[in-house]
């Protein structure tokens, strides 16, 4: 699985998924004003095939880039990035273009607010210093195009105002990005270090109660089971072939809980956390678990962490009982692949109730899918030993 990168998407993927909205509606006005800014110098364009084909690559990138920040395609990756913005860098000289020799200035150049505006809306989707070097590259190639094409203005527009008017909305718009992306990172960055700070102080202090309810548990058992047997065997006076084999019964039956207080996962424990026990045992959210080789050890915090949202989405639908999820933890080479089953209830729609839950998964897991078959509902994973 790649690192994290330090962009709002993976490092708050459920808050980033109402972002996208956004994201999208933004798209939508930035097609609306190259349209209108397009009619605007209708009389100005020389090539209006060439016009069209602007405004039509335009919608394609648009359309791209709508697509690369929606929850369902998180995370936005840089490649999505870098193709969108070579659409619309393709849209902007198709532009250029259609009025070529013709001074097209302010508003109504449209190419550059569009490449700017793209950079602004990914600004919570990739990092800072992408979106800046994104900025800087896609200026430097519109100023030389027009600087080239200034040869052709009349020799009242000087062609270092062309070039300005060019340069200056994709820097600006680029920059802007560039402050939410990084404003935002370290805020998140910040939050995570204050919690995990937090979190550290608030094992100290509660090591010391799981150390005496563990002492209780073991206390309780020997309650149940040991201390009879010995008062029986003081009252009676006499050691039998019966007692020693109950002996020996009450020590492979203390043998075993120890054994399986060791061998059980964090996994199975978050389960029981989370209302159930295990396979057959009573409980809202109990699960069977077929981890044979213990890879959900080889889970980060931030795996586990979706792991936990997950379940504790799965648990929170309606009618969920212990008989509906099913976990299948198998390896696969180098990798280690989950598939998850579950029964919800058919009028349930996975695609919008489980969306935050799948954007935090493929920030933490790859080869995320998700099929829905009323009523049963899969979701596979992958993540790499370690």
């Amino acid at each position: 699985m790649s690192a994290p990168e330090r962009t709002r998407q993976q490092l708050d993927p459920i808050g980033t998924t109402g972002v996208a909205s956004i994201s999208v509606v933004l798209l939508l006005c930035l097609l609306g004003y190259c349209a209108i800014a397009t009619l605007a110098v209708g009389d100005r364009i020389r090539f209006p095939l060439v016009a069209i084909a602007a405004l039509v690559t335009l919608a394609v990138g648009v359309g791209l880039a709508a697509v690369s920040v929606s929850p369902y395609r998180a995370p936005l990756r840089q490649g999505r990035h870098l193709v969108t913005l070579g659409v619309l860098l393709c849209a902007a000289v198709l532009a250029e273009v259609s009025t070529w020799g013709v001074p097209v200035l302010g508003w109504q150049s449209w190419g550059p607010i569009a490449v700017g505006g793209l950079l602004l809306v990914l600004g919570p989707f990739r990092p800072a210093r992408e979106l800046i070097c994104s900025g800087a590259v896609a200026s430097l190639f519109l100023g030389f195009l027009v600087l080239v094409e200034a040869g052709d203005y009349p020799r009242d527009v000087p062609a270092i105002v062309a070039v300005l008017a060019q340069v200056t909305p994709v820097l600006a718009l680029c920059f802007a990005g560039s402050a939410y992306s990084l404003g935002v990172t370290r805020q998140l960055l910040r939050w995570q270090q204050d919690v995990a700070e937090s979190n550290g102080e608030i094992v100290d202090q509660l090591r010391s109660g799981i150390a005496t309810s563990v002492r209780n548990d073991r206390i309780t058992t020997l309650d149940r089971e040991v201390i009879p047997f010995f008062s029986r065997i003081l009252a009676a006076g006499t050691v039998t072939d019966a007692d020693r084999d109950r002996a020996r019964e009450i020590a492979q039956s203390i043998r075993s809980i120890m054994v399986a207080e060791v061998d059980r996962s964090w996994l199975e424990v978050m389960i029981e956390t989370a209302g159930g026990e295990g396979p057959g045992r009573s409980g809202a959210a109990a699960a069977v678990i077929r981890d044979p080789d213990r890879l959900a050890a080889h889970m980060f915090v931030e795996q586990r962490t979706a792991m936990r949202a997950l379940i504790s989405a799965l648990r929170d639908q309606q009618g969920f009982t212990r008989d509906d999820l099913d976990i299948i933890i198998s390896a696969d080479g180098d990798l280690c692949r989950v598939d998850v089953a579950a029964r919800v209830e058919a009028n349930t729609y996975p695609r919008s109730t489980f969306v935050p839950y799948l954007a935090l998964l493929r920030s933490a897991f790859d080869e995320v899918e998700m099929d829905f078959d009323p009523p049963s509902l899969r979701i596979r994973f992958s993540y790499e030993q370690h």
